[in-house]
């Protein structure tokens, strides 16, 4: 709404906000996709590749429900490509608000995620690279998920993938469209060691 009403007031007639301003911006789910795909075309094609990679890192894709939000640290994100076009796109989403910055509640640590849930569903590209990507996306959350349990557990060996699990995520560890964080580097190296 708050992203919505600043495009509204860009459009503004003297002091009136208008109804045929609110319908040329699409309304709220509209502005939102329409500034978003704009951000995006003002990108050069490795910044387009980055924004992809990084945009599809910042959601958790569902399965049976719906595709959410998906906070992170801005140091694992920043690690997602080349720093001069991570920062790109982290400041022209940013200064847009389509991505919030906060800090964590526990480490304290900076993070950053999507800010408006409807930009997941009504953004077309952004839908398109997520129907095409759902499966490595799952796999690559259970994948962090086991990565931080062996994280939390001091790095036991007893958490380390095997069989199944473990192939699929040796698969993502050559998928050059699914980064992986250093962490989940980490956990792939050592549950192959293992076996």
């Amino acid at each position: 709404m708050q992203h919505a009403l600043s495009e509204l007031y860009a459009l503004r007639q003297g002091r009136v906000l208008t109804h045929a301003a609110y319908a040329e911006i699409g309304g709220v789910a509209g502005a939102l996709t329409k500034r978003a795909e704009a951000l995006f075309n003002e990108l050069a094609p490795a910044g387009q590749e980055t924004a992809r990679r990084l945009l599809l890192a910042l959601v958790s894709p569902g399965q049976a429900n719906e595709d959410t939000r998906r906070r992170m640290r801005q140091t694992d994100l920043r690690a997602a490509g080349p720093p001069v076009l991570v920062e790109q796109f982290l400041d022209s989403f940013g200064r847009a608000r389509l991505l919030t910055f906060d800090r964590d509640p526990l480490t304290r640590e900076p993070t950053v995620e999507v800010a408006h849930e409807a930009l997941l569903r009504t953004w077309p590209r952004l839908r398109g690279w997520l129907d095409a990507s759902r499966t490595r996306l799952q796999i690559h959350r259970r994948l962090n998920s086991a990565a931080a349990e062996w994280l939390a557990t001091e790095r036991d060996d007893g958490f380390l993938a095997s069989g199944g699990p473990l192939a699929q995520f040796e698969v993502l560890g050559s998928d050059e469209e699914i980064w992986l964080s250093a962490i989940e580097q980490d956990y792939l190296a050592a549950s192959l060691a293992r076996t």
